[in-house]
C-alpha cells in the first residue's frame, strides 16, 4: 500500500499550507546536487538531530525539532549551578580530644633551673650530667645544722621572753589596780571610835563584879567567925571596887567627850566647799590671771611647787600620782614652748612638749574639783548649726583655761551624738556588712560618753540599740554629752588591740602615718590630753596602734581617739595654739564645729558637800 500512496502530493499540499511561495518537495529534490554518501564520523557527545524522511510524519518531526530548540535556549539562559560538596558534621564538644602523645625529652640536655631568690642553680629531678654536656652540675649545698638549731633556739627564746614580758606587764597592771583600790578611804572601825584602854577597863570591871558575886553567893561559909571575916573583907573589896570604877568611869567620860569633839572636827573638815558651773551656762567664770604661769624646760623641776600647792589645797590627793615628769626629754626645737600651767583651788593645768621616739608630742594634764568644769562647746551653741569657728575664737568666747579639739561632728553622720543630756543623732541607716552583721551608721564606730561624774563610758562598734533605749541609757547613766570618733584606745587599764589586729576602722586612717589626738582619764576628775603634731624633726607620723601604746604607757585608765590631722589643736590662755598643727594651704588651723574645754569654777556657784 505504500507504493500506491502519493507521498509527493501530500508533501506539496502540507508545505503549501505554511507558505504559498515555498517550492514543492519535488522541485527541491530535483535541484539538490547528488552527493556521495558521507564517510562515517566519530560519535559526537550530543545526539544528532534526526533527518527528515519522506516516510515520516512531518508535523511530528517539526514539533520535536521545535521542542529541542526551546530546551537548548533555556539551558543556555539558565545560570550555572555549582554543586558543592556535602558539609562535614559539627564536632561533638562533649567528647574530649585525644591527648597528643608527649615527645620524649632528652633529659641529658635539660638546662639547670635558677632560683631568683637565692641566686642558686637547682638540678631537675631527672637531670643527668656527663662530660659531654654543655652544663656542669652545681656543687651540692651544705646545710649547717648547728646554725639552724641555734636559730630555732633563739626564736624560742624570743617567744619565751615576749610571754614573760606580757606576764610582767599584766602583773604590773594588777598591782596598779591594787594600789588604786588601796587609795580609797578606809572603813570606820570600832577601834577607831572607842579607845582600846576603855575596852580594857570595861573588861576589868566585869571581871571584878563576877569575882565579888562568886565570893558572896557561891563560896560556902566555914563558920560564924569565918563568915564574919569574909563579909568584912567583901565589904572592903566592894568599897575599893566602887571607888576604882567611879574614877575610871569619870576618865572614860572625859575621853569620850574628847573623841566626840574630834569626830565633829573631822566631819566639819570633810565638808569642804565646792564650786560648780551650771550645765546650761554658755560662758564659764573668768579664771584668775594670777593663776597662769610658765617655766623653762631647763628648770622643769620648778613645776613641783605648783603641784604641791594643789595638794595643800586639797585639789590633789596626798598620794595621787601626776603624769608630768620633769626628767623627760622636752622639745627644744624651732617650735619650742615653755612649760605652761594654771593653778587655783578648783583647777590645775600643766602643758608641755615631750620627745618620744623622735616625734614631738604635746601633753595637757588637768585635775579639777568638780565634773561641771569639763565641758563641750558647739559652734553656734546648738546642734546642727552650719556655723564653723576656729578653736581659738570659741576658746576666748567661753573663758576656757585650756581647749582641745573634739570629733568635728558636722563632717560625718556616723556614731551617736548626745548633748546637754539629750539624744540628737542616732542614724539607723545601713553602712556595710561585716562578719555577717549589717552595721548601721550609729554603731559602725565607737562612741565615748561623759557622765555627770566626769567618767568615760564606751558604746562599742556593733552593739545594738534603738533611739528609745539609747535615751534611757542616757537618763539612767547621767550622761551629759558624747564624742563620736574613736576607736577606744585603752579601757579599764587594758590596751585595746582588736581593731589593730584586724587593721580596719571606718575613719581615722588607723594604718597610715598621721597626726593623732586623744583624751584619757587617769583617775577621778583627772585627765590627760595627748597629740602628735607637726614638728621640725619632720619624722614619720604614727599609726593609731603606736599612738595607743604610748598613751597606755602614761598610765591612763581609759583613752579615746579624737579627730587628728589639722583638726588636733590645744589652745592655752592666749589666742594661739600651744601645739603646732599640720599646715594646709598656708594656714595653721582649720574652722571646726565643736571643741572640748576645761574651765575654772573659782568664781562659780558655791556648794557645800
Amino acid at each position: 500500500m505504500a507504493n500506491d500512496y502519493d507521498f509527493n502530493y501530500e508533501l506539496d499540499s502540507i508545505l503549501s499550507e505554511f507558505s504559498d511561495d515555498s517550492p514543492s518537495a519535488s522541485s527541491i529534490e530535483s535541484r539538490l546536487p547528488e552527493t556521495p554518501d558521507p564517510a562515517p564520523s566519530a560519535p559526537s557527545e550530543t545526539p544528532a538531530e534526526p533527518a527528515f524522511t519522506p516516510d515520516g510524519d512531518p508535523i511530528t518531526h517539526f514539533a520535536d525539532k521545535y521542542r529541542r530548540q526551546e530546551t537548548e535556549k533555556k539551558k543556555k539562559a539558565a545560570p550555572v549551578r555549582r554543586i558543592l560538596p556535602p558539609k562535614a558534621a559539627a564536632p561533638d564538644k562533649t567528647k574530649k580530644a585525644p591527648r597528643k602523645p608527649e615527645k620524649e625529652q632528652d633529659v641529658t640536655r635539660i638546662m639547670p633551673v635558677k632560683n631568683p631568690r637565692t641566686d642558686e642553680t637547682k638540678r631537675l629531678p631527672n637531670e643527668k650530667f656527663s662530660a659531654g654536656n654543655l652544663y656542669e652540675a652545681p656543687p651540692a649545698k651544705k646545710i649547717d645544722r648547728e646554725a639552724e638549731k641555734e636559730k630555732r633556739n633563739a626564736h624560742k627564746q624570743e617567744l619565751k621572753e615576749a610571754r614573760a614580758a606580757r606576764k610582767a606587764e599584766k602583773q604590773q597592771r594588777k598591782e596598779e589596780k591594787r594600789l588604786l583600790r588601796e587609795e580609797r578611804p578606809p572603813r570606820v572601825k570600832l577601834a577607831d571610835v572607842v579607845p582600846p584602854w576603855l575596852v580594857r577597863i570595861v573588861g576589868m570591871l566585869f571581871t571584878m563584879v563576877l569575882c565579888l558575886f562568886v565570893l558572896c553567893y557561891v563560896s560556902p561559909a566555914s563558920g560564924s567567925a569565918a563568915a564574919s571575916k569574909t563579909v568584912a573583907r567583901s565589904a572592903d573589896l566592894s568599897s575599893s571596887v566602887n571607888k576604882f570604877a567611879t574614877e575610871k568611869a569619870r576618865d572614860a567620860a572625859i575621853a569620850a567627850s574628847a573623841l566626840q569633839e574630834q569626830i565633829v572636827e573631822q566631819i566639819a573638815a570633810s565638808q569642804k566647799t565646792v564650786f560648780k558651773i551650771p550645765e546650761d551656762a554658755v560662758v564659764a567664770p573668768e579664771p584668775l590671771l594670777s593663776g597662769f604661769g610658765k617655766v623653762s624646760t631647763a628648770n622643769a623641776s620648778e613645776i613641783l611647787p605648783v603641784i604641791q600647792q594643789a595638794r595643800d589645797s586639797g585639789l590633789l590627793g596626798a598620794d595621787e600620782v601626776v603624769v608630768f615628769d620633769p626628767d623627760v626629754e622636752f622639745n627644744t626645737g624651732s617650735y619650742y614652748q615653755d612649760i605652761q600651767y594654771y593653778i587655783d583651788n578648783t583647777l590645775l593645768v600643766i602643758c608641755w612638749k615631750e620627745i618620744i621616739n623622735g616625734n614631738t608630742c604635746t601633753f595637757c594634764e588637768v585635775k579639777m574639783q568638780d565634773a561641771s568644769q569639763f565641758r563641750r562647746k558647739l559652734a553656734g551653741d546648738m546642734f546642727g548649726s552650719d556655723i564653723l569657728e576656729y578653736t581659738t575664737s570659741m576658746h576666748k568666747a567661753t573663758n576656757a583655761v585650756v581647749s582641745v579639739n573634739a570629733d568635728y561632728y558636722r563632717f560625718r553622720d556616723m556614731g551617736i551624738v548626745a548633748y546637754n543630756r539629750q539624744l540628737y543623732r542616732f542614724n539607723e541607716g545601713d553602712y556595710l556588712m561585716r562578719y555577717g552583721q549589717m552595721l548601721k551608721k550609729y554603731n559602725c564606730i565607737d562612741t565615748m560618753f561623759v557622765n555627770g561624774s566626769g567618767d568615760f563610758l564606751f558604746f562599742h562598734m556593733g552593739e545594738e540599740s534603738s533611739p528609745e533605749a539609747m535615751q534611757q541609757f542616757i537618763d539612767e547613766n547621767d550622761i551629759v554629752f558624747s564624742v563620736a570618733f574613736g576607736p577606744v584606745l585603752v579601757e579599764d587599764w587594758e590596751l585595746n588591740t582588736s581593731y589593730f589586729d584586724e587593721e580596719w576602722y571606718p575613719i581615722g586612717e588607723i594604718n597610715t602615718g598621721y597626726s593623732r589626738a586623744g583624751i584619757g582619764q587617769v583617775s577621778e576628775l583627772h585627765y590627760l590630753y595627748m597629740s602628735l603634731n607637726h614638728s621640725d624633726e619632720k619624722a614619720a607620723r604614727w599609726h593609731t596602734r603606736e599612738f595607743a601604746e604610748h598613751f597606755f604607757e602614761k598610765g591612763v585608765k581609759n583613752a579615746y581617739s579624737l579627730d587628728g590631722g589639722q583638726t588636733s589643736e590645744i589652745v592655752f590662755q592666749g589666742n594661739e595654739a600651744y601645739n603646732h598643727v599640720d599646715h594646709v594651704n598656708g594656714t595653721s588651723s582649720r574652722q571646726v564645729s565643736d571643741m572640748l574645754y576645761f574651765a575654772s569654777a573659782v568664781n562659780g556657784e558655791e556648794v557645800t558637800e
